[in-house]
């Protein structure tokens, strides 16, 4: 079974600053969900299909009310596409900085090292539609 301390340890020799990143991704992680971990020697940041799904679930309970995202109001019939922008814009944020990188991807079973996110666009799109399903089958339409 996958071990978030391991693996956390073994990405801390990498980021020489902002150590306390690690900690808020491994406050992120949930019962072994799916993740991009993104490391830096500036600090890291940790993508994972339960942001989708704790997204969907807010917009299940609540369809047309509103939450908090950063500094403004948002429709909860918006949250899903803004989830989505956002884990995009980190995603190419962190690797077009031009510092050193490690990427892994965990998919719940297998943790592998990438050399670029190409193949991790589908990942987070398929995210997306996982939730987007999860919704349509808990409210009975699509939004």
């Amino acid at each position: 079974m996958f071990n978030i301390d391991n693996f956390l340890k073994s990405v801390d020799f990498f980021v020489t600053s902002h150590k306390n990143d690690l900690i808020i991704d491994k406050a992120e992680f949930k019962d072994n969900t799916p993740f991009i971990h993104i490391a830096r020697p500036t600090g890291s940041r940790m993508i994972t299909r339960s942001n989708f799904m704790d997204a969907a679930q807010r917009i299940i309970e609540n369809p047309y009310g509103y939450t908090r995202v950063i500094f403004a109001n948002v429709q909860n019939s918006e949250l899903m596409q803004i989830t989505y922008e956002n884990q995009i814009h980190t995603l190419e944020f962190d690797t077009n900085e031009r510092t050193p990188i490690l990427i892994h991807y965990y998919n719940g079973k297998t943790v592998e090292q990438l050399s670029s996110i190409t193949d991790l666009y589908a990942v987070v799109e398929n995210w997306k539609h996982c939730a987007e399903y999860k919704i349509e089958n808990a409210l009975g339409f699509k939004l």
